[in-house]
C-alpha cells in the first residue's frame, strides 16, 4: 500500500521542447520562461533541443521529438514525458499534472486532432509514460518508423506533409496495432485544448501568423509570470 501510495503522488515527470533554429526558436524561447517556471515550482526536468535531429529542412524539426524521446528512454527514463511544441506553454503553473498520471494505467494521454477515433491525437502536447511497457513500445515503433524513412526521401521533401508527419507516424502506429487502443487517453476537455486550454495552451498556425502568435503568448506569459513571482513573495 505504501509503495502504491508513493507511485500516486511522487510520478516522475520530464517537460520536453524542441524547435528549428531558424523559425520557431524565438516562440520556443519566449514559452520556455513559462514551462521551466513549472517545472521548478513542482520539481520536474526541464530539457529542449534547438535544431535538427535529423533532416535537412527547417520544417523536419517537427520530427524531432521522436529521437529525442528515445534518447531519454535509451539512458534509462522510466517516469512521464510531458511534450510541448514550441507554440505551447504551460498556462496554469498551479496545477499538478500529477493529479491526471498518478493514476492513469493508459501511458498515452493527448487531445483530439479532429476526429473521434482513439489514434487520432494532438502529437503537439501529449504525455507518454516510458515507465509503462506500452508507452516504451510506443516510443521504439514510433522511432522505427521514422529512421524507415530514408534519407533521400526527407531531401525530396521541402516541403510540410510533402512525406508523412510525426503525427502521422504516430497515428499510424497506433492505427495498425489494435492493443493501442486502450493504451490511449484522451485528456480532459479542455485541459490541453489549444488556445483555450486550462493548463496547457498551444497557438497553432490556424490562429494567425507567427508574429500574432508570439505576441499573444508573450503577453499572456509575462501576465503569468508577475503572478508566479508575487505567489512566491507572500
Amino acid at each position: 500500500m505504501k509503495a502504491f501510495l508513493r507511485f500516486r503522488s511522487k510520478p516522475k515527470v520530464l517537460l520536453l521542447q524542441t524547435s528549428d533554429a531558424e523559425i520557431y526558436a524565438p516562440m520556443l524561447a519566449i514559452g520556455e520562461r513559462a514551462n521551466r517556471a513549472y517545472c521548478e515550482s513542482h520539481g520536474f526536468e526541464y530539457r529542449s533541443f534547438v535544431g535538427l535531429k535529423r533532416g535537412h529542412y527547417s520544417w523536419h524539426a517537427t520530427y524531432n521529438r521522436i529521437p529525442l524521446i528515445k534518447e531519454i528512454m535509451d539512458e534509462g527514463y522510466r517516469g512521464w514525458v510531458l511534450y510541448l511544441d514550441a507554440d505551447a506553454y504551460v498556462h496554469d503553473l498551479g496545477f499538478d499534472i500529477r493529479e491526471i498520471i498518478g493514476w492513469r494505467s493508459e501511458p498515452l494521454i493527448a487531445d483530439t486532432a479532429g476526429r473521434d477515433d482513439y489514434w487520432a491525437i494532438n502529437a503537439g502536447v501529449f504525455l507518454l509514460n516510458l515507465g509503462d511497457r506500452r508507452g516504451r513500445k510506443i516510443a521504439a515503433t514510433w522511432y522505427s518508423d521514422f529512421m524507415a524513412i530514408s534519407d533521400d526521401d526527407l531531401i525530396k521533401a521541402r516541403r510540410w506533409y510533402s512525406i508523412a508527419s510525426d503525427q502521422g507516424l504516430l497515428h499510424n502506429l497506433l492505427r495498425r496495432d489494435v492493443k493501442y487502443r486502450n493504451a490511449v487517453r484522451r485528456a480532459p476537455p479542455q485541459l490541453l485544448n489549444y488556445h483555450n486550454g486550462t493548463f496547457v495552451r498551444q497557438y497553432l498556425r490556424e490562429f494567425g501568423p507567427l508574429s500574432k502568435r508570439v505576441a499573444v503568448m508573450e503577453q499572456d506569459i509575462a501576465e503569468i509570470l508577475t503572478r508566479w513571482e508575487l505567489s512566491r513573495d507572500e
